[in-house]
């Protein structure tokens, strides 16, 4: 879903540093760069998703514009990294994972999404959206919860029901579009605008 909302809006993109948090394969970093982002750099805690994500952007041509960096979350930034672009799909199930491949999607105590909110901010730009992946069969109701919680208003984007397709199918995958909140000012008054 979150590939199809940036294909339908490159603007959404076009022009922009992009960072790619538990970039995987490195499919939003190579969309990303495809539909002319500026430069993009994809993390992942995962050196064997670090190979991959290389091996992508190296395959479609990419190799200049997208930087891939093994990093646990923000660990491999540099403090005066600033993003106008972060895109996200991290692991949304709360539950215990046994090995790598279950902590790609299940996310005990839901950590790794404690981790990105309250770390995120200090990477966006000002005026920067945050394109979050979820699904109806994890933490849908939560993750935005802890959005709110990190100084953040979120805009649904948009889903893609795998039951049209399939009735018997009931996953809903979803994006959610996040911005940091402006502060509140007091007004002349005193009361708050």
């Amino acid at each position: 879903m979150l590939v199809r909302y940036l294909c339908e809006h490159p603007a959404s993109v076009g022009g922009k540093w992009v960072l790619d948090v538990g970039t995987g394969s490195g499919v939003i970093a190579v969309f990303a760069a495809s539909l002319g982002a500026a430069r993009v750099i994809a993390l992942d805690k995962d050196p064997e998703a670090i190979r991959c994500a290389q091996a992508n952007a190296a395959r479609y041509g990419f190799q200049d514009m997208i930087e891939v960096r093994l990093s646990d979350m923000f660990e491999a930034l540099q403090a005066y990294e600033r993003f106008e672009v972060v895109t996200a799909n991290l692991p949304f199930r709360d539950m215990p994972a046994a090995d790598s491949a279950e902590r790609t999607m299940w996310d005990p105590g839901l950590e790794s999404n404690r981790r990105f909110f309250a770390d995120v901010g200090h990477y966006l730009a000002p005026g920067g959206i945050v394109y979050l992946a979820q699904a109806n069969f994890g933490a849908l109701s939560e993750v935005p919860g802890l959005a709110r919680a990190a100084g953040f208003s979120e805009r649904f984007i948009g889903e893609n029901d795998l039951s049209r397709d399939d009735p018997t199918d009931s996953r809903i995958f979803c994006v959610y579009g996040l911005q940091k909140r402006l502060p509140e000012r007091p007004a002349e008054n005193g009361q708050k605008v």
